[in-house]
C-alpha cells in the first residue's frame, strides 16, 4: 500500500550560543533599553541590557590588558552582589575565563580553601570583603577592589577618549 511521505518543513536553524555571556548579548540586542537589572539605588542601581553588555565588554577588555587575566584564567569574586558584581561575572565570562563566585558568608577558612583549591589568577573583591578577609589573599592570589577596578576602567576609557 501507497502512503505519501509527509512534506518537509523547512524550520530556521537556531544557534544556541555558546555561554551565558552570549544569552544576555543577545538580549542585549533585543531588549537594548529595558532593565536587566533593577536594584536600589545603594547597590548601583538599575542597568539596562544595553548597560551591562557594555560595562562586562569594557571590564573584560580591563582584565585582559596588561595580561591581568587570559582564557581559560580563573578569576575569583568575594563581594556582596550588585550591578558590578554581575558586569564582572559576564566580563569574566566574556573573556573566556572561568569565574569562581566565593559568597561572603564563608568564613575565612572556607574562602582560603577555595581559591587553594580553584588556583585563581585573580581575586575581585570589594574594600569590605578585603577588610573582612585581610591575609585570605595575599599569598595566593592577586586581589583587585571591584569598586576601585571598574572605576579604573572607567578611567581609562576617559583618558583614551574611549568613554561611551
Amino acid at each position: 500500500m501507497y502512503q505519501p511521505k509527509p512534506p518537509i518543513i523547512r524550520a530556521p536553524v537556531q544557534v544556541h550560543p555558546a555561554n551565558f555571556y552570549d544569552r544576555i548579548a543577545g538580549a542585549a540586542h533585543r531588549f537594548g533599553d529595558r532593565p536587566a537589572i533593577e536594584m536600589t539605588e545603594a547597590s548601583g542601581g538599575s542597568l539596562t541590557y544595553r548597560d551591562l553588555v557594555s560595562t562586562a565588554t569594557r571590564f573584560a577588555a580591563w582584565l585582559a590588558s596588561e595580561g591581568r587575566v587570559g582564557r581559560g584564567d580563573r578569576v575569583a569574586i568575594l563581594a556582596a552582589n550588585d550591578g558590578r558584581w554581575v558586569a564582572a561575572y559576564l566580563g569574566i565570562l566574556r573573556l573566556g575565563a572561568v569565574a569562581v563566585p566565593l559568597d561572603v558568608a564563608y568564613s575565612a577558612d572556607q574562602v582560603r580553601t577555595v581559591l587553594a583549591d580553584c588556583t585563581a589568577r585573580v581575586l575581585l573583591t570589594s574594600r569590605q570583603a578585603m577588610s573582612s578577609y585581610p591575609l585570605v589573599h595575599r599569598r595566593a592570589v592577586k586581589p583587585l577592589s571591584l569598586a576601585d577596578s571598574h572605576a579604573l576602567v572607567e578611567s581609562e576609557l576617559e583618558r583614551r577618549g574611549l568613554d561611551r
